[in-house]
């Protein structure tokens, strides 16, 4: 998804403001997670731990476990929040709902 900013609130900025430019955030000299712990993409989606595992059960956003760990990819995270728009919108008027 073009400029969905997947990255938790302060990472890869300096002061915990702004986004980051990319991939790669100049300001740190950091590059941005190929996955992302519950946690993160809990407040990446501005949504309570428990709601991102009643999706992650119910199969509406992919994951990884490891052993006890859980970890998100951010193309499921662009997939979720896709699926989520289509929602919304009204086929029939072509507006959202």
């Amino acid at each position: 998804m073009d400029g969905l900013d997947l990255q938790p609130a302060g990472y890869g900025t300096t002061r915990g403001v702004g986004r980051a430019p990319g991939p790669y955030t100049a300001e740190v000299g950091r590059f941005r997670p190929l996955l992302y712990t519950v946690e993160e993409a809990a407040e990446l989606l501005r949504i309570s731990r428990a709601h991102l595992y009643e999706y992650i059960l119910s199969g509406r956003i992919r994951s990884l476990k490891r052993g006890r760990s859980r970890r998100i990819p951010p193309s499921a995270l662009e997939e979720f929040v896709t699926d989520l728009m289509a929602e919304q919108r009204d086929p029939t008027a072509g507006t959202w709902g």
